[in-house]
């Protein structure tokens, strides 16, 4: 059965005395505004031949967002991002941003995308590249300078800039992939697997830039098999199969979803009333539940020492999730 968080469109009021937008449009006092979500996907399916990679998926994201698109090989993740970015023609559905149907102009004005391979030319210098990639999305001289000074600090590579791509490291190569997809300061940016094959440290400079990059107001989503960038990194997630959406949600409605315990609390028992040898444990459903959960066994006699205290891993919520519904 699908599990689908109930996702609100958010509202605001205009304050008293505040009349006249920037573009001279006059609002009355007190009137009630709502904004769009950034991304609103419904009813998108995507057929090749008799296969059917996405079978009517439907997804929402609100500005500002961190939302993960997980699942097997094969579940549709890449597809639905090439179809949002306008790489692949959907049979079926409808893809809105910011309440408006979506257009090559949206996609070149307001969108990033960074593929999972890296779409980089071997021979061209870090500064080319994103010169180039300026001209492609229609920026003018004077902005593609800035932009791409711009982004050479973004993605910390100012001291490579004269350096053909083919002497960079794999990671540098990840984070000049995703300078290219920020060059329009996008409100959306698409990420397919943004830390594959890279290193610890890599890894870690892509989150801090794409974290700095959600701080700004930019929504993301995020495909990814790393279960602990989800855990870290993202507010919710969409977990594919079959190209079908089987769970989305905040990360707490997903636990909720597989009826496990936000805590797992470890210890070996009080031997001073002869406890075994053996391991007890104790759920904690909640993370507001925690502290008296471990005053409760301290109070039984239990060594506070000795208590484990052990978070339910996205990995596990996931794996109880999608265990036996999806081909792997």
């Amino acid at each position: 059965m699908i599990q689908r968080a109930r996702w609100m469109t958010l509202t605001t009021t205009v304050p008293p005395g505040m009349i006249d937008t920037a573009n001279g449009l006059r609002i009355a006092k007190g009137t009630h505004l709502t904004q769009p979500p950034t991304l609103a996907i419904n009813n998108l399916v995507k057929r090749y031949n008799q296969r059917t990679a996405l079978a009517g998926v439907d997804l929402t994201i609100e500005a500002g967002a961190w939302n993960a698109l997980v699942g097997p090989n094969g579940a549709g993740k890449t597809t639905l991002l090439r179809s949002v970015i306008g790489l692949v023609n959907p049979n079926e559905g409808s893809i809105q941003f910011e309440g408006r149907q979506i257009d090559p102009s949206i996609r070149r004005s307001s969108m990033g995308y960074a593929p999972q391979d890296n779409a980089l030319y071997e021979t061209l210098t870090t500064k080319e590249h994103l010169d180039y990639f300026s001209k492609l999305i229609g920026l003018d001289r004077a902005t593609r300078r800035n932009r791409v000074q711009e982004a050479l600090d973004f993605a910390q590579l100012g001291d490579r800039a004269d350096d053909q791509v083919q002497g960079l490291s794999g990671g540098m190569k990840r984070r000049l992939n995703i300078g290219c997809a920020v060059l329009n300061r996008p409100r959306l940016l698409l990420l397919d697997e943004p830390t594959t094959g890279v290193d610890p440290l890599s890894r870690a400079a892509i989150w801090e830039m794409l974290r700095r990059l959600r701080e700004g107001g930019t929504a993301i989503l995020h495909a990814t098999h790393r279960l602990d960038e989800v855990e870290f990194l993202c507010d919710a997630a969409t977990i594919l199969g079959s190209g079908r959406v089987l769970y989305e949600g905040s990360l707490e409605d997903l636990r909720r979803a597989a009826g496990l315990p936000a805590y797992v609390l470890q210890h070996p028992g009080d031997h001073n009333q002869g406890a075994d040898d053996a391991l007890h444990t104790v759920d904690v459903p909640t993370t507001p539940d925690l502290p008296a959960a471990i005053e409760k066994l301290q109070a039984a006699g239990i060594d506070p020492s000795t208590i484990v205290v052990q978070p339910t891993s996205f990995e596990t919520v996931f794996q109880e999730l999608v265990s036996g519904k999806v081909e792997s």
